[in-house]
C-alpha cells in the first residue's frame, strides 16, 4: 500500500508593467500632439487607473493525491495493482482551473507455468475551465491600449464593458 499527497500555493509572479491610467492618458495626449489631432484626454490625471492584472488574478492552490494497492495472491496466481488518485489546480486567473480523477487497474492471471492472462485499465475524468482573460492583443485584450484608463463599474454598479473574467 502506498499513498501521497501534497499541496501548493501559485502566484502571478511576472507582472506585467502597464502604464497606468494617468501615464497613459499623457501618452495618448503626446501622440496626438505629435500627429496634430486632437486631444483624447482634456486632463489625463482624472481618468480611472484600473489594475485589471490585480483584479483579474490571484494566488491559488494545487493539490495532489495518490493511493495504490499491489500485491500477490498466496498461491502466486494473481499480481496485482490499482491506484487512484485525484489532482485539483485553481487557476491564478480567477474562474479558471483543472480538476481530474484517476483509476488505473492491472491485473496478471498465471493460467499454467507458462501462460499468463493480464489486463491493464486506466480510466481518468478530466474537467477544465480555461480561463476568459486575452493577453495577445485584439478586442477584448487586456493589452489593448485603453484598459488602464477604463474603469471596472458604472456609477450603477453595472460593468463598463464586457465582463473580462466571464466574456
Amino acid at each position: 500500500i502506498s499513498a501521497s499527497a501534497h499541496s501548493i500555493c501559485q502566484t502571478f509572479v511576472n507582472n506585467i508593467d502597464f502604464l497606468n491610467g494617468p501615464e497613459l492618458a499623457a501618452y495618448a495626449n503626446e501622440d496626438a500632439a505629435y500627429r496634430s489631432a486632437s486631444l483624447p484626454f482634456d486632463d489625463p490625471n482624472s481618468v480611472p487607473n484600473t489594475d485589471w492584472i490585480g483584479l483579474l488574478t490571484h494566488s491559488a492552490s494545487v493539490y495532489n493525491a495518490d493511493a495504490s494497492v499491489s500485491g500477490l495472491t498466496s498461491d502466486g496466481k494473481l499480481n496485482y495493482y490499482v491506484s487512484g488518485g485525484y489532482y485539483n489546480q485553481d487557476g491564478i486567473i480567477k474562474n479558471s482551473g483543472f480538476e481530474k480523477y484517476s483509476l488505473t487497474a492491472n491485473l496478471d492471471l498465471k493460467l499454467y507455468s507458462a501462460v499468463t492472462m493480464g489486463m491493464r485499465t486506466h480510466v481518468t475524468y478530466m474537467h477544465v475551465n480555461n480561463n476568459k482573460i486575452n493577453f495577445n492583443g485584439g478586442e477584448a485584450s487586456l493589452l489593448r491600449g485603453d484598459i488602464p484608463v477604463r474603469a471596472v463599474y458604472d456609477s450603477t454598479g453595472e460593468f463598463t464593458a464586457e465582463n473580462p473574467v466571464t466574456g
